[in-house]
């Protein structure tokens, strides 16, 4: 279920960003699409108050298609009783407009943003390609690889990325969704749109997740 918001700002839609309402889409389904690539566990947090707040916590605001989705960077906390890893997938855009804000001159022209998924190879298999987005993005960190948490456990260490690279050619910068809203999609005939690290699909436009659209994200459950 969406609730809609007051967006203002005068940022105009992106040729690239309007309806996607059409035919029957052959392939999966915003909801398969989200179980795909959703992120694991539920997040209590307090919702944006609009997509125009949300754009100005963002250093841009993009609108474009999906090239594909790969395999992003490992995570991995090791302690002496427990290891985990955290895996996350990267989505490339193609086509790109620069709503608001600017992209960081290195960018070529696709650009890298990663996200948490629990199942990071099943999202790049079901994605379509061409699936259109609306991204509110800052800079990924790029920080250390490791570091030992002497505080807590001097003999515990936290490894913060496996391979800082992964998931973009080199020298690309990383982006991420600047709030859980900050990722809108919305499949190539689908008359939904998917929040995936919000945990919603709901009916709407991906036009309507620009900043001066009517779309806030789904109401938290």
């Amino acid at each position: 279920m969406l609730i809609t918001g007051c967006g203002h700002g005068d940022a105009a839609g992106p040729a690239g960003a309007g309806p996607t309402i059409g035919a029957v889409p052959v392939g999966p389904s915003a909801a398969e699409v989200f179980t795909a690539c959703s992120p694991p566990g539920i997040v209590d947090y307090d919702p944006i108050e609009s997509l125009a707040v949300l754009a100005g916590d963002s250093t841009v605001v993009i609108a474009g298609e999906i090239d594909r989705v790969q395999a992003g960077r490992d995570t991995t906390y090791s302690a002496p009783n427990e290891t985990s890893t955290t895996g996350s997938a990267v989505i490339v855009v193609r086509n790109v407009t620069v709503v608001s804000g600017e992209l960081n001159p290195a960018a070529d022209a696709s650009v890298y943003i990663e996200f948490g998924s629990g199942s990071p190879d099943q999202c790049t298999r079901i994605v379509p390609l061409g699936t259109a987005i609306v991204a509110y993005l800052n800079p990924a960190w790029d920080g250390a690889r490791s570091y030992v948490d002497e505080y807590l456990d001097p003999t515990s260490v936290y490894t913060e990325i496996e391979d800082p690279g992964a998931g973009r050619p080199s020298g690309q910068p990383l982006y991420q969704a600047s709030a859980l809203e900050g990722l809108v999609w919305q499949l190539p005939g689908s008359a939904e749109v998917v929040w995936p690290l919000h945990l919603g699909t709901g009916p709407g436009s991906i036009r309507d997740a620009l900043p001066d659209g009517t779309l806030a994200g789904p109401e938290r459950t």
